[in-house]
């Protein structure tokens, strides 16, 4: 089974922040979905949720997070053991806009960020796999 991190963060407004996959994703290309990745041999989750989130994010000293859960889910006759992470969208110390102009210039992944209220989530191209971990998010107020 294979294990993964997930770094969930929502901002002062109740939005939670989503990469759009580009093109040359292995998986889900295209969609929408976390930051975040694959645990590594020898890794502890908090290891891996530091690594990706320099990475991805290029947040070089994360604090503020906490393991928020623990889920076993099923892709495509495939599992994965999803270990979420939540923290506020304040310890990026940037805003989207920022976010967004080092994707675009090929830092972190994904080619494009958003900030986005649980109710338009639903309208969004997501993994089928991540829809009860944003359920069980957007029922916290804040991170």
């Amino acid at each position: 089974m294979k294990q993964q991190v997930i770094i969930a963060l929502k901002d002062d407004q109740g939005k939670i922040l989503l990469q759009h996959r580009d093109n040359k994703a292995l998986r889900y290309p295209d969609f929408w979905a976390f930051f975040g990745g694959g645990i590594e041999n020898g890794e502890t989750p908090e290891m891996a949720l530091k690594r990706e989130a320099k990475e991805e994010l290029e947040i070089d000293n994360l604090q503020g997070y906490r393991l928020f859960g623990k889920y076993i889910l099923d892709d495509k006759e495939e599992f994965f053991e999803e270990y979420v992470f939540v923290l506020p969208f304040s310890v990026l110390g940037i805003s989207l806009k920022e976010l967004n102009k080092r994707l675009k210039d090929g830092r972190g992944e994904g080619k494009k960020a958003g900030l986005f209220y649980c109710y338009d989530v639903k309208n969004l191209k997501t993994p089928p796999y991540e829809k009860t971990i944003f359920d069980d998010l957007c029922k916290l107020a804040k991170f």
